[in-house]
């Protein structure tokens, strides 16, 4: 079991234009956000939408060009679908709170539960979290820095899902992602998650964009 980090970032998307397209889960009021919202919903999938990767004083969070005319990766754009995601179908929790960059104040949200509900365990991704548990440890596989030295364990809570999860925060193993990647790459109609065509169609057609990279 890994930290997936931006490797997550497909596993969100799709969970989004699901709710917002076709599928049986959709909302009424998920549905008409993202038909009033879809390009900037295209936008920040495809990494166009001119927001920074993470809040930084060198990088503030400021849309640096028009969106759609670059490629600059962000985790700030899938940090903000994040948020929409919990106000159209979650709720923000009390506590726990934590204090992140640039002294971005966030709570914690319902964010693991509405994943875990209508994305990992339909897909019986048993394996793939986004809050810590202890029973995890003995699976983990630790990071480690240039000197093969292995980085803190980092134990997330609410607080900290909720303000990760989308742009990295996803912990899953070889076998879990592969069965997300079959359910969008050839979905069947008895999946209990429907990764409709709407799905793959949509994630073909981003890609195939005239975007030049900003590097």
């Amino acid at each position: 079991m890994s930290l997936e980090g931006s490797s997550c970032d497909t596993v969100v998307g799709s969970s989004l234009l699901a709710l917002g397209g076709c599928s049986p889960r959709s909302t009424s009021d998920a549905q008409h956000y993202w038909t009033q919202h879809f390009n900037s919903l295209k936008n920040v999938l495809c990494h166009t939408s001119g927001l920074p990767d993470i809040r930084s004083r060198e990088h503030p969070l400021l849309i640096s060009f028009r969106p759609g005319e670059k490629w600059n990766y962000t985790g700030e754009g899938y940090a903000y679908l994040q948020s929409v995601t919990t106000r159209l179908t979650g709720h923000v929790l009390t506590s726990p709170c934590g204090t992140y960059e640039l002294d971005l104040k966030v709570c914690g949200t319902d964010f693991d539960s509405y994943m875990q509900t209508n994305v990992l365990q339909p897909l019986s991704m048993g394996m793939s979290v986004y809050l810590w548990h202890d029973r995890l440890a003995g699976n983990l596989v630790r990071a480690h820095d240039e000197q093969g030295r292995p980085l803190a364990l980092r134990k997330y809570t609410s607080a900290d899902a909720a303000r990760y999860s989308a742009m990295g925060g996803l912990l899953t193993t070889a076998t879990d992602y592969a069965r997300f990647l079959i359910a969008v790459m050839d979905p069947k109609p008895a999946d209990a998650f429907p990764f409709s065509p709407f799905v793959r169609i949509t994630y073909v057609d981003f890609r195939h964009g005239d975007i030049s990279a900003n590097e």
